[in-house]
């Protein structure tokens, strides 16, 4: 039998993810409602992926870079 590696994303919180882009996290709600960031639903619960937010932190740095 052969083991393969899964990536499982890190999910974090609302607050957690809300304190890393640096707003609130009702605007983060509605960049999840937008469709802009996907949250992941774990019973109640509200998540999303560490992954993600580092990528479109990455993006939004570069973008603001570009256009001093």
């Amino acid at each position: 039998m052969q083991t393969h590696d899964l990536e499982i994303p890190t999910l974090i919180r609302t607050s957690e993810a809300s304190k890393f882009l640096k707003i609130s996290q009702r605007n983060l709600v509605r960049l999840r409602n937008k469709g802009r960031e996907p949250g992941y639903r774990i019973g109640k619960s509200l998540r999303y992926s560490r992954e993600r937010l580092l990528a479109a932190a990455e993006v939004a740095m570069e973008v603001e870079n570009a256009n001093p």
